[in-house]
């Protein structure tokens, strides 16, 4: 017999932990992109996404060490619903995190 089984399994993962569901985020401040992954993953791309559209390409490449700092730019049009969110991709491996709200800062005086 000359068949063979071929087994074929993607141990590769992201799982993204920062931002959460429904929280709120401001323009012009920092925050930290939080994922954990499993696989042999050495780099990862971050984009924004609103309503499935991309807005922003935060980062084509960056070390997959679980997180990036990332200061929103005021460019960024900011909605009050929450359907913003962040896609973090390696080859064809996309893991979506939870919507998120970003608005613009606001000062109260």
């Amino acid at each position: 017999d000359t068949s063979a089984v071929i087994s074929i399994t993607n141990d590769h993962t992201i799982t993204v932990t920062n931002p959460a569901a429904s929280v709120d985020w401001q323009k012009g401040s920092e925050y930290e992109i939080v994922w954990t992954s499993t696989g042999s993953i050495s780099n990862v791309g971050i984009k924004l996404f609103y309503y499935g559209i991309p807005v922003l390409t935060i980062t084509t490449y960056t070390e997959n060490n679980g997180s990036f700092m990332w200061t929103i730019p005021g460019s960024v049009t900011a909605y009050t619903d929450d359907n913003y969110y962040i896609n973090i991709f390696w080859n064809f491996l996309k893991k979506f995190c939870s919507f998120f709200i970003l608005t613009i800062n606001i000062c109260y005086i």
